[in-house]
Formats: structure tokens, C-alpha cells, sequence
């Protein structure tokens, strides 16, 4: 049915000034810090164990089913189908990105501008309040 997650913001400092005094656990993301401020592999599957499957079990229960379609990038790792029964994985065939996610036809930038200048409103009211 497709559900709005909390999404992971990456940037590049582990506490950064503009936050002050906040605590990074009270903003409405998942806050990650990595020196290029790209997805790693290590931030995928933190995200996966510690924040997918408790919002998934917050949302449906513990006996919840839920299939999680991907891209195959490398980050991605097969396996993971292995860690949650509850959890089916599904990847899209490699190369075909542009074909099958129409998402990637220029839609995918705009979104961002316009979710981003969203998310940091938010952000800097959530900071001032």
C-alpha cells in the first residue's frame, strides 16, 4: 500500500551547530553523520534493524508482513532477506532503473528541492519552538 517512513537525513557533522543544544534523537528524522554525507552501508543496515523493522512493528504489531522493493545498489546487500522473516525483499533487475522507476525521469529532482525546503522549514521551526 506504500507508507511514509521517518526519513534518514545524512549529513556531514555528527552534532551540527545549527541543531544548538538539541537533542538529534528529538528531531522528526533519523539524523546520520558520515564524512561525504552518502548512504553507506553501515547506515543502511542501522537503518534497516534499528529503525525499519521497530516502525514496522509500532505500525502493524509484531506479526507484521511487509515487502521492501530496493534498487540494487551495492549498499543493498542481498542477504538482508535473511534477517527478518517478516520482511520480504524485493530487488529491481540492475540497469533498468531509468526504465522502471519513472521516479528517475526528473521527477526524483524536483521532489527533493521541494522536500527539502520543506524538511528545513520544519527543522528550523522545531529548533525555535
Amino acid at each position: 500500500a506504500g507508507e511514509k517512513l521517518k526519513p534518514v537525513v545524512i549529513g556531514k557533522a555528527k552534532r551540527p551547530r545549527a541543531f544548538g543544544n538539541m537533542q538529534i534523537s528529538s528531531l522528526p528524522v533519523y539524523y546520520e553523520a558520515q564524512s561525504n554525507a552518502w548512504m553507506s552501508s553501515q547506515i543502511f543496515w542501522h537503518w534497516f534493524l534499528e529503525h525499519f523493522i521497530d516502525e514496522m512493528e509500532q505500525r502493524h504489531g509484531e506479526s507484521f508482513e511487509v515487502c521492501l522493493i530496493m534498487d540494487n545498489c551495492t549498499l543493498h546487500p542481498p542477504m538482508i532477506a535473511d534477517l527478518d522473516h517478516r520482511v520480504m525483499v524485493l530487488f529491481l533487475p540492475p540497469n533498468t532503473t531509468s526504465l522502471i522507476q519513472p521516479m528517475d525521469q526528473g521527477v526524483i529532482a524536483n521532489f527533493k528541492v521541494k522536500y527539502h525546503d520543506m524538511l528545513y522549514k520544519k527543522l528550523i521551526h522545531h529548533i525555535d519552538n
